[in-house]
């Protein structure tokens, strides 16, 4: 995600782009906590890594 998030930074502010990724990780923290099953946790999971991975 790294290179996505060099052209995304080109394209959107820096400051706009961190907040999205942190909310994205946030719905995904959100998400592990009120997991039902172990595919909803792992659905979170993968989420709050979209998230991280838009902030390295």
């Amino acid at each position: 995600y790294v290179p996505i998030s060099a052209w995304l930074t080109s394209r959107v502010p820096s400051k706009r782009l961190y907040l999205f990724a942190m909310a994205v990780f946030l719905i995904g923290t959100i998400l592990c906590y009120t997991a039902p099953t172990f595919q909803v946790l792992l659905a979170g999971r993968l989420i709050q890594a979209l998230g991280v991975g838009v902030t390295m």
